[in-house]
């Protein structure tokens, strides 16, 4: 494998002309592409020089010669983000130094995933505190009564994380004579934070404290203000600001106006007003500032890393407002989310004696800390400090959180206990070993399921033609299931692809709750008949009985949307691995489904769809064709006609068989039902008028395979 990014960087002497990622990966594979095609670099030398190696294998390499400096991408015109060669990448060819093979995997300590040691000692302690621990496995059991200073509790999706953690304070409560108030629970949402509040007062504990660490440090400011502003100070609203960016563009005497033509996609400046534009321009400068504060550097001048004059310019006027922002604010004692972690970092430094003192500390979503949140925990320094989460669902890189502080917690602290919580309660088998394959170019290791193997797949993964055909398909799907709507998921990688899958619930009349990336409103819960649409990164934490995961194309994992050109100028800098943080977020996806997942997609299914994770799932096509024999020919079964005469020749040739009335093979209403609604599967079958238990039973396999095939 050493060897394989020679030819990767000996193509491009072949090549005439930079070629995205994707074409880049289809040439070396010798796909079939229509960029591959319209120029002819079928014929070239290079093409196909790597077609043994598996698509998954060659992203990783080309990702790695990127974080290398070994080759590049760049932004051209119409926001079409290439790959290219650099001078590295050309020294390289001769000189071989490169060993590709030693940066495949995370570099994380293997006793992190090795199997829980259970003790003698620690099987006598549990049988002292059955009536207590009694429904727990073993390492959860180990757990919640570890008396170790410091536990790095792994604990992968659906494996009772929140339950372990809640369990765990009463147990130090209870048996452990702790003080509530010297225990502090920390998570990240507000939503984590009232359902873990409720669910220690079901437990009889109110006086814990229990914050997610902007709420904890707000109360810490608000207590010891004075200590750190002059007069009057506040969190920053959005229209505060905006005043800000007003107030700078104006002093600088930037025209927005003109700027604007270069620093958005031509489908912004065609979709959205200029005052939406200007809001967006906004938030863009303070996720700018955010992502420096997070990771506790100063703000490096990145556009000296831009190349193209034009973006350039825009970049050193984005630079200039960013920084005179971060002055305003802090002339103006105003403080962003991200300060009042920092705000109360500065607190503690300069007046030790505001640090407030915890024998307990308990963390959540410890995959998803950055340095700034660390540091505090560091400075709070509690008597013991137990951490639980799982690096398979770290997604928020691209905001400042990194993965390595779960991983490294062993060199982070001394005497570190590493508990691992391996069985997954919440899913199906099939989809436990579904997504164990997908997580697979981790290293991680697998999850283990509670539940026992079904006969029939319940994990789909369904092909269609458009994106229309797609969308109908999911809304049909829902309408005609039995499964309560409130416990339905549609995930979608993007805002976009959720308000298209809405317009289609409105027009079937089916209700629905969004929860995206811009209106994150967890405390908001479903009504039986309303259906959950969700973003990915918005609905971490939660579970449904099916998940239809939309758009589970090439296109959108890994997701291709280029980067704003500025975010790739900042993130160029830094080792946040874009890839496999987008495997980790199809990971969550998978990970939602309890009982049924289904994934729809056009165009090619995701590149961290293996072969290996095929054989394991029912691939359909929808809308595809079946063979006529008698006409030697294809039968479109898009068509409702055709489908519905397959039906009705398949239930003459039960009539005869089983020498019964076609009514009770199956009627006339349910046929035509059957058409409309499309069922999936066997539960949805159930929804369809004139199929009883002992028709499905009898019938149910055959229906499926005219309506899909297989």
């Amino acid at each position: 494998m050493e060897q394989i990014h020679i030819p990767i960087l000996k193509s491009f002497d072949d090549l005439k002309f930079n070629l995205g990622k994707k074409t880049l990966i289809d040439f070396l594979k010798g796909d079939v592409n229509p960029t591959i095609e319209r120029n002819h670099l079928n014929e070239l030398t290079s093409y196909g020089c790597l077609y043994m190696f598996e698509k998954k294998d060659l992203i990783n390499v080309i990702d790695i010669l990127i974080k290398h400096n070994y080759l590049e991408k760049m932004i051209i015109s119409g926001g079409f983000e290439v790959v290219r060669r650099t001078s590295l990448g050309i020294e390289e060819i001769y000189k071989k130094a490169f060993k590709i093979e030693n940066h495949f995997h995370l570099n994380f300590s293997k006793e992190l995933f090795a199997d829980t040691v259970i003790t003698d000692d620690d099987i006598e302690t549990f049988s002292h505190f059955d009536f207590f621990l009694k429904k727990f496995n073993q390492e959860q059991k180990k757990a919640i009564i570890s008396s170790n200073d410091h536990i790095l509790c792994i604990a992968g999706a659906g494996t009772g994380k929140t339950t372990v953690l809640t369990k765990r304070i009463e147990f130090l409560k209870k048996f452990r004579n702790a003080d509530e108030s010297k225990i502090l629970a920390v998570t990240f949402t507000r939503k984590a934070c009232i359902e873990m509040k409720e669910r220690l007062k079901r437990l009889g504990i109110t006086n814990v404290r229990v914050e997610t660490f902007n709420s904890f440090c707000e109360k810490i400011i608000k207590r010891h203000g004075e200590l750190l502003y002059d007069g009057n100070h506040k969190v920053a609203t959005f229209s505060d600001k905006i005043k800000i960016v007003k107030h700078i563009v104006k002093k600088q005497n930037i025209h927005f106006e003109l700027i604007k033509e270069d620093y958005f996609t031509k489908k912004q400046l065609r979709n959205k007003t200029s005052d939406e534009l200007f809001f967006l321009f906004v938030r863009d400068i303070f996720s700018i500032l955010d992502f420096y504060k997070n990771f506790d550097i100063k703000i490096s001048e990145f556009y000296l890393n831009e190349q193209n004059p034009s973006n350039r310019k825009i970049a050193k006027i984005m630079y200039d407002i960013v920084n005179s922002a971060d002055q305003i604010l802090k002339k103006l004692n105003l403080r962003d989310f991200s300060d009042q972690i920092i705000e109360t970092l500065r607190l503690f430094k300069q007046h030790p004696k505001t640090i407030p003192k915890y024998d307990y500390i308990l963390v959540d979503e410890y995959q998803d800390v950055n340095k700034v949140q660390v540091d505090l925990l560091k400075h709070i320094n509690p008597k013991s400090l137990f951490v639980v989460g799982d690096p398979r669902q770290s997604i928020y890189g691209w905001r400042g959180s990194d993965i390595n502080y779960i991983l490294n917690f062993p060199k982070e602290f001394e005497n570190v206990e590493v508990i691992s919580l391996k069985t997954n309660y919440r899913s199906d088998k099939n989809i436990v070993t579904f997504f164990n394959k997908i997580i697979k170019p981790l290293g991680l290791v697998d999850l283990e399921s509670s539940r026992s193997l079904e006969e029939n797949s319940n994990v789909f993964l369904v092909k269609h033609i458009t994106e229309l055909s797609e969308k109908e398909f999911i809304t049909q799907s829902i309408k005609s299931s039995i499964t309560k709507k409130k416990d339905i998921f549609v995930l979608a990688r993007t805002n976009k692809i959720l308000e298209n899958i809405a317009e289609f619930f409105d027009s079937a009349s089916i209700k629905y709750i969004i929860k995206n990336d811009d209106n994150n409103d967890f405390d908001k819960e479903p009504k039986d008949d309303e259906v959950v649409l969700a973003t990915v990164h918005s609905i971490k934490g939660m579970e449904a009985e099916e998940v239809y995961l939309a758009g589970a194309n090439s296109l959108n994992f890994p997701n291709k949307v280029a980067d704003n050109f500025i975010f790739s100028l900042i993130k160029s800098s830094d080792d946040y691995d874009k890839q496999a943080e987008e495997l980790r977020l199809f990971y969550v996806a998978l990970s939602r489904a309890k009982n049924k997942l289904v994934m729809t997609y056009t165009g090619n299914f995701s590149n961290f769809i293996t072969n290996d994770s095929l054989n394991i799932i029912k691939h359909i096509e929808n809308h595809r064709s079946h063979f006529d024999s008698s006409k030697n020919s294809m039968l479109d079964v898009s068509n409702p006609k055709i489908l519905k005469n397959m039906l009705k020749d398949w239930r003459n040739s039960k009539s005869r068989e089983l020498d019964i009335p076609l009514y009770m093979v199956i009627p006339n209403k349910t046929i035509d039902e059957l058409v409309i609604k499309r069922p999936l599967d066997i539960s949805q079958l159930s929804s369809i008028n004139g199929l009883g238990t002992t028709k499905i039973m009898k019938y149910g396999n055959d229906i499926l395979k005219i309506l899909w095939g297989g």
